[in-house]
């Protein structure tokens, strides 16, 4: 589903007018942006698979990371360095979450998104955006205190989680990393 919703913003590139500053006008520039960010999708899904050790719950992250990187290229590339900005540290935060408690990235990459997009909208009064940063902050850290606190340690939670995203695979060892491995059992 996620990957289907990906391919519609793709496809439908004006709708991200506020992530990445453009709305596009001539088939050319909508076809010309349309192929960046597929491009940067798939890159970003084809080097989450070849590190990720075998678990496919972490390719749509990956895709999601590119999908940013595309847009972020799309605002350099027209000179809108606000959205570049905002966009990259959409990316910085997908990647620590990646790293930290790879489990709630599609929360995280849904706070993001909304939190980020109204804080790109014009016309807001200083108490707003405190506001809204306030807001984003608190439900991320609520977040990870819910994954911290609910089986973030737990070997068999990450089995389980990349046999519901579509992998079986005999041992842990095959599942996870070295990396994570050594970070979770000490």
């Amino acid at each position: 589903m996620g990957l289907v919703l990906l391919g519609f913003f793709i496809i439908k590139v004006n709708l991200l007018g506020m992530l990445h500053g453009n709305f596009f006008v001539t088939p050319t520039a909508q076809c010309m942006s349309r192929g960046l960010i597929l491009f940067a999708s798939l890159a970003g899904a084809i080097l989450s698979h070849l590190s990720s050790a075998g678990c496919t719950g972490i390719i749509g992250a990956g895709a999601n990371i590119g999908f940013l990187t595309g847009n972020m290229l799309l605002s350099c590339l027209t000179g809108h360095w606000k959205h570049a900005l905002s966009t990259f540290a959409m990316i910085a935060v997908m990647c620590l979450t990646m790293w930290f408690s790879p489990i709630v990235w599609r929360q995280q990459f849904l706070i993001l998104c909304g939190g980020i997009g109204l804080l790109m909208l014009p016309e807001r009064r200083p108490w707003q955006i405190a506001l809204l940063i306030i807001l984003i902050g608190l439900s991320m850290s609520g977040l990870e205190l819910i994954y911290a606190f609910y089986k973030g340690n737990d070997l068999h939670y990450w089995e389980a989680f990349c046999e519901a995203n579509g992998l079986v695979k005999g041992t842990t060892e095959a599942v996870l990393s070295t990396d994570l491995t050594h970070r979770l059992t000490g």
